[in-house]
Protein backbone atom coordinates (compact mmCIF):
# COMPACT_ATOMS: atom_id res chain seq x y z
CA UNK A 1 0.00 0.00 0.00
CA UNK A 2 2.86 2.39 0.76
CA UNK A 3 4.23 1.90 -2.75
CA UNK A 4 0.85 2.66 -4.28
CA UNK A 5 0.52 5.85 -2.20
CA UNK A 6 4.02 6.95 -3.25
CA UNK A 7 3.18 6.34 -6.92
CA UNK A 8 -0.04 8.35 -6.65
CA UNK A 9 1.88 11.18 -5.00
CA UNK A 10 4.41 11.17 -7.84
CA UNK A 11 1.65 11.32 -10.45
CA UNK A 12 0.27 14.46 -8.80
CA UNK A 13 3.60 16.34 -9.17
CA UNK A 14 3.52 19.12 -11.80
CA UNK A 15 5.31 18.35 -15.06
CA UNK A 16 8.48 20.37 -15.72
CA UNK A 17 9.19 20.96 -19.40
CA UNK A 18 12.82 20.46 -20.31
CA UNK A 19 14.38 23.37 -22.19
CA UNK A 20 14.44 22.79 -25.94
CA UNK A 21 17.76 22.56 -27.73
CA UNK A 22 16.97 25.49 -29.97
CA UNK A 23 16.49 27.73 -26.96
CA UNK A 24 20.28 27.77 -26.65
CA UNK A 25 20.83 29.14 -30.16
CA UNK A 26 22.82 32.32 -30.03
CA UNK A 27 21.64 35.52 -31.70
CA UNK A 28 24.91 37.41 -31.98
CA UNK A 29 23.45 39.90 -34.39
CA UNK A 30 21.75 41.44 -31.36
CA UNK A 31 24.02 40.52 -28.46
CA UNK A 32 27.36 41.51 -30.03
CA UNK A 33 28.69 44.99 -30.66
CA UNK A 34 29.72 45.90 -34.19
CA UNK A 35 33.44 45.55 -33.43
CA UNK A 36 33.04 42.19 -31.68
CA UNK A 37 30.79 40.96 -34.49
CA UNK A 38 33.42 41.89 -37.09
CA UNK A 39 36.19 40.14 -35.15
CA UNK A 40 34.14 36.97 -34.82
CA UNK A 41 32.63 36.70 -38.29
CA UNK A 42 35.07 38.82 -40.36
CA UNK A 43 32.12 40.63 -41.96
CA UNK A 44 30.19 43.57 -40.61
CA UNK A 45 26.52 43.12 -39.90
CA UNK A 46 25.69 44.85 -43.18
CA UNK A 47 28.04 42.50 -45.01
CA UNK A 48 26.48 39.43 -43.39
CA UNK A 49 23.00 40.52 -44.42
CA UNK A 50 24.30 40.95 -47.97
CA UNK A 51 25.53 37.35 -47.85
CA UNK A 52 22.18 36.23 -46.49
CA UNK A 53 20.42 37.88 -49.40
CA UNK A 54 22.82 36.26 -51.88
CA UNK A 55 22.42 32.76 -50.41
CA UNK A 56 18.75 32.93 -49.38
CA UNK A 57 17.30 30.85 -52.21
CA UNK A 58 19.77 28.02 -51.63
CA UNK A 59 19.66 27.87 -47.83
CA UNK A 60 16.04 28.75 -47.08
CA UNK A 61 13.83 25.95 -45.77
CA UNK A 62 10.31 26.04 -47.28
CA UNK A 63 8.66 24.88 -44.03
CA UNK A 64 9.25 25.35 -40.31
CA UNK A 65 9.09 21.63 -39.63
CA UNK A 66 11.65 20.72 -36.96
CA UNK A 67 12.38 24.40 -36.44
CA UNK A 68 15.30 24.63 -38.89
CA UNK A 69 18.04 27.22 -38.71
CA UNK A 70 17.34 30.47 -40.48
CA UNK A 71 19.56 31.56 -43.35
CA UNK A 72 21.16 34.17 -41.07
CA UNK A 73 21.95 31.55 -38.43
CA UNK A 74 23.44 29.20 -41.02
CA UNK A 75 25.67 31.93 -42.46
CA UNK A 76 26.88 32.98 -39.01
CA UNK A 77 27.66 29.40 -38.00
CA UNK A 78 29.67 28.84 -41.19
CA UNK A 79 31.54 32.15 -40.94
CA UNK A 80 32.40 31.48 -37.31
CA UNK A 81 33.77 28.07 -38.23
CA UNK A 82 35.77 29.36 -41.22
CA UNK A 83 37.13 32.35 -39.31
CA UNK A 84 37.95 30.43 -36.14
CA UNK A 85 39.72 27.37 -37.45
CA UNK A 86 38.57 25.42 -34.40
CA UNK A 87 36.96 22.02 -34.09
CA UNK A 88 33.33 21.67 -35.10
CA UNK A 89 32.33 20.90 -31.53
CA UNK A 90 33.80 24.25 -30.45
CA UNK A 91 31.82 26.07 -33.15
CA UNK A 92 28.78 24.12 -31.97
CA UNK A 93 29.16 25.39 -28.39
CA UNK A 94 29.50 28.97 -29.67
CA UNK A 95 26.28 28.70 -31.64
CA UNK A 96 24.26 26.60 -29.22
CA UNK A 97 24.10 23.70 -31.67
CA UNK A 98 25.34 20.13 -31.98
CA UNK A 99 28.54 19.10 -33.74
CA UNK A 100 26.74 17.22 -36.56
CA UNK A 101 24.63 20.31 -37.20
CA UNK A 102 27.72 22.50 -37.56
CA UNK A 103 29.19 19.96 -39.97
CA UNK A 104 26.09 19.96 -42.16
CA UNK A 105 25.65 23.72 -42.02
CA UNK A 106 29.30 24.52 -42.85
CA UNK A 107 29.22 22.20 -45.86
CA UNK A 108 25.85 23.41 -47.12
CA UNK A 109 26.83 27.09 -46.80
CA UNK A 110 30.16 26.39 -48.55
CA UNK A 111 28.33 24.67 -51.41
CA UNK A 112 25.89 27.56 -51.66
CA UNK A 113 28.76 30.05 -51.86
CA UNK A 114 30.51 27.96 -54.53
CA UNK A 115 27.40 28.22 -56.69
CA UNK A 116 28.31 31.91 -57.12
CA UNK A 117 31.89 31.18 -58.18
CA UNK A 118 31.44 32.49 -61.73
CA UNK A 119 30.42 35.91 -60.41
CA UNK A 120 33.28 36.35 -57.94
CA UNK A 121 36.23 34.29 -59.25
CA UNK A 122 36.81 35.50 -62.78
CA UNK A 123 39.57 36.84 -64.98
CA UNK A 124 39.85 40.63 -65.34
CA UNK A 125 38.86 42.62 -68.38
CA UNK A 126 41.40 44.29 -70.66
CA UNK A 127 40.75 47.63 -68.96
CA UNK A 128 41.32 46.13 -65.51
CA UNK A 129 44.57 44.47 -66.60
CA UNK A 130 45.71 47.74 -68.15
CA UNK A 131 45.09 49.53 -64.86
CA UNK A 132 46.98 46.85 -62.90
CA UNK A 133 49.92 46.96 -65.33
CA UNK A 134 50.06 50.74 -65.00
CA UNK A 135 50.20 50.53 -61.19
CA UNK A 136 52.89 47.85 -61.33
CA UNK A 137 54.99 49.87 -63.73
CA UNK A 138 54.66 53.03 -61.68
CA UNK A 139 55.91 51.24 -58.55
CA UNK A 140 58.31 48.57 -59.79
CA UNK A 141 59.32 49.84 -63.26
CA UNK A 142 58.50 46.56 -65.01
CA UNK A 143 55.94 46.87 -67.81
CA UNK A 144 52.94 44.72 -68.76
CA UNK A 145 52.55 42.73 -65.50
CA UNK A 146 48.85 42.39 -64.74
CA UNK A 147 48.72 39.43 -62.31
CA UNK A 148 50.74 36.79 -60.50
CA UNK A 149 50.50 33.02 -60.11
CA UNK A 150 51.74 30.72 -57.36
CA UNK A 151 50.86 27.59 -55.44
CA UNK A 152 49.43 27.77 -51.92
CA UNK A 153 49.71 24.70 -49.70
CA UNK A 154 46.56 24.06 -47.69
CA UNK A 155 47.39 21.64 -44.92
CA UNK A 156 45.35 18.72 -43.58
CA UNK A 157 45.49 17.88 -39.90
CA UNK A 158 45.81 14.18 -40.78
CA UNK A 159 45.83 12.04 -43.91
CA UNK A 160 42.93 13.16 -46.13
CA UNK A 161 39.86 10.95 -46.24
CA UNK A 162 37.47 10.11 -49.04
CA UNK A 163 40.06 9.75 -51.82
CA UNK A 164 38.59 8.86 -55.22
CA UNK A 165 39.90 5.89 -57.18
CA UNK A 166 43.20 6.57 -58.91
CA UNK A 167 44.64 8.81 -56.20
CA UNK A 168 47.26 7.44 -53.82
CA UNK A 169 47.48 8.72 -50.27
CA UNK A 170 51.22 9.33 -50.65
CA UNK A 171 50.51 11.92 -53.36
CA UNK A 172 49.14 14.27 -50.70
CA UNK A 173 52.35 14.19 -48.64
CA UNK A 174 54.10 17.34 -49.87
CA UNK A 175 57.83 18.05 -49.91
CA UNK A 176 57.58 19.60 -46.44
CA UNK A 177 56.34 16.26 -45.13
CA UNK A 178 52.75 17.11 -44.26
CA UNK A 179 49.41 16.28 -45.89
CA UNK A 180 48.20 19.06 -48.15
CA UNK A 181 46.49 20.23 -51.31
CA UNK A 182 48.50 22.33 -53.76
CA UNK A 183 46.15 25.16 -54.72
CA UNK A 184 47.12 27.36 -57.64
CA UNK A 185 45.94 30.96 -57.31
CA UNK A 186 46.09 33.74 -59.86
CA UNK A 187 45.77 37.14 -58.18
CA UNK A 188 46.32 40.85 -58.77
CA UNK A 189 47.58 43.78 -56.72
CA UNK A 190 44.08 44.55 -55.41
CA UNK A 191 44.27 41.20 -53.56
CA UNK A 192 41.51 39.76 -55.73
CA UNK A 193 41.73 36.06 -56.52
CA UNK A 194 41.14 35.79 -60.26
CA UNK A 195 41.42 32.03 -60.70
CA UNK A 196 41.64 29.03 -58.38
CA UNK A 197 42.62 25.42 -59.02
CA UNK A 198 42.53 23.25 -55.87
CA UNK A 199 42.28 19.80 -57.47
CA UNK A 200 45.93 18.78 -57.07
CA UNK A 201 47.60 16.78 -54.27
CA UNK A 202 50.35 18.44 -52.27
CA UNK A 203 53.10 16.42 -53.93
CA UNK A 204 52.31 17.91 -57.35
CA UNK A 205 54.85 20.40 -58.68
CA UNK A 206 53.66 23.96 -59.40
CA UNK A 207 54.81 23.65 -63.03
CA UNK A 208 52.59 20.62 -63.58
CA UNK A 209 49.57 22.34 -62.07
CA UNK A 210 50.20 25.31 -64.37
CA UNK A 211 50.67 23.09 -67.43
CA UNK A 212 47.26 21.46 -66.92
CA UNK A 213 45.37 24.52 -65.71
CA UNK A 214 42.54 26.07 -67.65
CA UNK A 215 43.85 29.59 -66.99
CA UNK A 216 47.10 28.84 -68.84
CA UNK A 217 45.12 27.59 -71.84
CA UNK A 218 42.94 30.69 -71.68
CA UNK A 219 45.86 33.13 -71.51
CA UNK A 220 47.92 31.42 -74.21
CA UNK A 221 44.97 30.96 -76.58
CA UNK A 222 44.40 34.70 -76.73
CA UNK A 223 47.86 36.19 -76.13
CA UNK A 224 47.72 39.83 -75.18
CA UNK A 225 50.13 42.55 -74.19
CA UNK A 226 50.05 41.58 -70.50
CA UNK A 227 52.24 39.21 -68.48
CA UNK A 228 51.79 37.05 -65.41
CA UNK A 229 54.55 36.86 -62.79
CA UNK A 230 55.72 33.47 -61.52
CA UNK A 231 58.58 32.13 -59.43
CA UNK A 232 61.46 29.91 -60.54
CA UNK A 233 59.27 26.79 -60.36
CA UNK A 234 57.35 27.81 -63.49
CA UNK A 235 58.50 27.51 -67.12
CA UNK A 236 58.94 30.75 -69.00
CA UNK A 237 56.42 31.31 -71.81
CA UNK A 238 54.98 34.15 -73.92
CA UNK A 239 52.53 34.94 -71.10
CA UNK A 240 54.52 33.98 -67.96
CA UNK A 241 57.74 35.63 -66.77
CA UNK A 242 60.03 34.02 -64.18
CA UNK A 243 63.23 35.29 -62.52
CA UNK A 244 66.73 34.58 -63.74
CA UNK A 245 68.50 31.73 -61.96
CA UNK A 246 71.01 32.55 -59.24
CA UNK A 247 73.85 31.53 -61.56
CA UNK A 248 72.65 33.83 -64.35
CA UNK A 249 72.13 36.78 -62.01
CA UNK A 250 75.34 36.34 -60.01
CA UNK A 251 77.54 38.52 -62.24
CA UNK A 252 74.89 40.71 -63.85
CA UNK A 253 73.53 43.66 -61.81
CA UNK A 254 70.72 44.25 -64.32
CA UNK A 255 69.45 40.69 -63.92
CA UNK A 256 69.65 40.92 -60.15
CA UNK A 257 67.66 44.17 -60.28
CA UNK A 258 65.08 42.48 -62.51
CA UNK A 259 64.79 39.58 -60.05
CA UNK A 260 64.27 41.97 -57.14
CA UNK A 261 61.54 43.88 -58.93
CA UNK A 262 59.85 40.72 -60.16
CA UNK A 263 59.97 39.32 -56.64
CA UNK A 264 58.26 42.47 -55.37
CA UNK A 265 55.51 42.09 -57.97
CA UNK A 266 55.03 38.48 -56.99
CA UNK A 267 54.87 39.39 -53.31
CA UNK A 268 52.14 41.95 -53.95
CA UNK A 269 50.15 39.80 -56.36
CA UNK A 270 50.37 36.39 -54.66
CA UNK A 271 52.17 36.08 -51.32
CA UNK A 272 50.31 38.94 -49.68
CA UNK A 273 47.03 37.45 -50.86
CA UNK A 274 47.90 34.07 -49.34
CA UNK A 275 48.73 35.77 -46.04
CA UNK A 276 45.49 37.74 -46.09
CA UNK A 277 43.31 34.72 -46.85
CA UNK A 278 44.87 32.48 -44.22
CA UNK A 279 44.85 35.20 -41.56
CA UNK A 280 41.23 36.06 -42.22
CA UNK A 281 40.04 32.44 -42.44
CA UNK A 282 42.39 30.26 -40.34
CA UNK A 283 40.49 27.13 -41.34
CA UNK A 284 42.89 27.02 -44.32
CA UNK A 285 45.81 26.53 -41.94
CA UNK A 286 44.56 23.12 -40.80
CA UNK A 287 41.71 21.41 -42.63
CA UNK A 288 39.70 18.71 -40.90
CA UNK A 289 37.41 17.47 -43.65
CA UNK A 290 36.98 14.86 -46.35
CA UNK A 291 38.73 15.65 -49.61
CA UNK A 292 35.66 16.84 -51.53
CA UNK A 293 34.44 18.94 -48.61
CA UNK A 294 37.94 20.41 -48.23
CA UNK A 295 37.98 21.56 -51.87
CA UNK A 296 34.52 23.10 -51.43
CA UNK A 297 35.61 24.96 -48.29
CA UNK A 298 38.77 26.28 -49.98
CA UNK A 299 36.76 27.59 -52.92
CA UNK A 300 34.12 29.12 -50.66
CA UNK A 301 36.73 30.87 -48.52
CA UNK A 302 38.42 32.35 -51.61
CA UNK A 303 35.05 33.62 -52.83
CA UNK A 304 34.37 35.15 -49.41
CA UNK A 305 37.78 36.82 -49.56
CA UNK A 306 36.91 38.43 -52.90
CA UNK A 307 33.52 39.53 -51.59
CA UNK A 308 35.22 41.16 -48.61
CA UNK A 309 37.58 43.05 -50.92
CA UNK A 310 34.77 44.24 -53.18
CA UNK A 311 32.56 45.28 -50.25
CA UNK A 312 35.37 47.06 -48.39
CA UNK A 313 35.19 44.59 -45.50
CA UNK A 314 38.98 44.28 -45.21
CA UNK A 315 40.44 44.45 -41.71
CA UNK A 316 41.96 47.94 -41.22
CA UNK A 317 44.77 46.63 -39.03
CA UNK A 318 46.17 44.45 -41.84
CA UNK A 319 48.54 47.14 -43.12
CA UNK A 320 50.88 46.71 -46.05
CA UNK A 321 54.05 46.29 -43.97
CA UNK A 322 52.63 43.36 -42.01
CA UNK A 323 51.35 41.70 -45.16
CA UNK A 324 54.67 42.23 -46.92
CA UNK A 325 56.46 40.54 -44.02
CA UNK A 326 54.03 37.62 -43.96
CA UNK A 327 54.27 37.33 -47.73
CA UNK A 328 58.06 37.09 -47.59
CA UNK A 329 57.85 34.43 -44.88
CA UNK A 330 55.42 32.36 -46.94
CA UNK A 331 57.57 32.84 -50.03
CA UNK A 332 60.65 31.53 -48.20
CA UNK A 333 58.72 28.53 -46.88
CA UNK A 334 57.38 27.65 -50.34
CA UNK A 335 60.61 28.30 -52.28
CA UNK A 336 62.28 25.30 -53.91
CA UNK A 337 65.39 24.07 -52.13
CA UNK A 338 67.56 24.93 -55.16
CA UNK A 339 66.89 28.65 -54.90
CA UNK A 340 66.84 29.16 -51.15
Amino acid sequence: MDEIEEWEAMMELPLVRQPAVYDRRADHNISMSDAEFKRTYRFTKVGVFALVEMLYDQLHFPTERGRPLTVLQQVLVALNHFAGGQFQRTSAVCGGLSQPTVCRVANSVAEAICAHKAAHLKMPTQAQMQATAARMFATYKLPRFAMGVDGMMVRFERAPRGLPPGLALQDFNCRKNFWALNCQLVCNDEMLILDLDCDWPGKTHDARVWAWSAVRTYLEAVPGPFLIAGDSAYPISPVLMKPYSNREAADDPQKRLFNERLSSIRTVNTENVFARVKNTFPILRMLRAHLDNAKTIITAVCILHNIMIKMGEVEPEGDAEVLDYLGVVIEQMDAPDAVR
